[in-house]
């Protein structure tokens, strides 16, 4: 039998531990892409675009780099969207990086007042919506909310239809079918599970995390998890002594998911704080544009860094910045492929109980 490390090493010398592009190489770069067996935590406060950057990052851009090789599959709790909407989302995005016209999802399902689409927009509509067929073969949308026991019935369906359980009664013993295959499971936000059993939220929240680092432990899934966070009661205190970007303090009361997470990201918009810089930027001249993945923990790399990005809030697309000594004129970063129209403002908004045994 071969020695499991040397395993796991040779698999790394073909290049197969490697993880999948997130559009974002800085991001990358701390946090190895999208890997498999691996807890995520993001968090931002309300209306940030936590759930744009995970339909950036974390699905569009894995999705398009692997729609056809069979080595990816992802599931969605959407536990504050529509499926159409979220849908209509990364239809958005492709339009955009395809067509270079900005679309966004509430023109292109009709919300926005006093505005239908021309026939030019519809057709690029109708010549994306085969990618989107194609993408749900591999994306699949949970709309209805969900307790931990709802999402392990669902997660258990998902792992049995792409490999198998030698002990089927503990769910232990694992063997995929494609061992290159990532299986990722995207909560969003872990705030919007349905509470059972007596559980309190935190109480669901924690039961559903030591559920998740079970499977990822004993299978191989990666697990993404959204959480929305109030920073105003602690931000004033803060101010005082000049820091504003989010700390993982400011999740501790979560209690599991900050201490089950390997990486736990946090998505910043200094705008929210009245920053005229930010990391040497002109955060003034950026305006709502400018968002800040920093990395706050990361058991496999640097923590305390961060990503600075431009965010079309229109299309939910996000592109690096250059170094801050690069920039010389912040009215026209990305000017050829950001669109800036004022009719196209941000899209940013957001079953039984049979008793089931996992092991923990």
């Amino acid at each position: 039998m071969k020695d499991p490390l040397l395993e796991e090493i040779d698999r790394g010398r073909e290049g197969l531990n490697q993880g999948f592009s997130l559009g974002l190489p800085k991001l990358e770069d701390l946090t190895d892409g999208l890997t498999k067996s691996t807890d995520t935590l993001l968090f931002a406060g309300t209306g940030v675009g936590k759930s744009s950057a995970m339909l950036y990052a974390y699905v569009y851009k894995p999705i398009m780099e692997h729609l056809d090789d069979g080595k990816l599959e992802i599931t969605l709790f959407a536990l504050e969207m529509a499926k159409t909407f979220v849908e209509a989302k990364l239809m958005s995005i492709y339009i955009k990086e395809h067509f270079n016209y900005t679309l966004t999802a509430k023109v292109i399902l009709g919300r926005k007042k006093g505005y239908r689409m021309t026939d030019e927009e519809y057709n690029y509509v109708l010549q994306t919506l085969p990618w989107i067929q194609k993408v749900r073969r591999i994306f699949h949308i949970v709309e209805r909310r969900v307790s931990s026991d709802g999402a392990y019935r669902i997660i258990l369906e998902t792992l049995e239809n792409n490999g198998t359980f030698t002990d089927l009664e503990h769910h232990t013993g694992y063997v995929p079918n494609n061992p290159d295959k990532v299986l990722l499971t995207i909560t969003d936000h872990m705030g919007l599970l349905k509470t059972e059993g007596g559980r309190n939220k935190k109480g669901e929240i924690d039961r559903y995390s030591s559920m998740q680092v079970s499977i990822r432990n004993r299978t191989g899934m990666s697990f993404l998890n959204l959480m929305q966070v109030n920073r105003a009661g602690s931000s004033m205190d803060r101010k005082r002594l000049g820091f504003n970007e989010p700390m993982i303090d400011d999740i501790k009361e979560s209690g599991g998911p900050s201490e089950d997470s390997e990486i736990i990201l946090a998505l910043y918009n200094p705008q929210s704080d009245h920053l005229s810089t930010y990391r040497e930027y002109d955060a003034k001249k950026l305006g709502s544009h400018c968002r800040s993945w920093i990395c706050l923990k990361n058991r496999y790399g640097e923590s305390n860094a961060a990503d600075v990005c431009y965010f079309d809030g229109a299309t939910g697309i996000f592109k690096e910045l250059p170094s801050p000594e690069e920039i010389n004129d912040y009215d026209n970063i990305f000017s050829d492929n950001i669109n800036h129209s004022d009719n196209h403002e941000s899209d940013n908004q957001e079953e039984n109980h049979t008793d089931l045994t996992f092991i923990l």
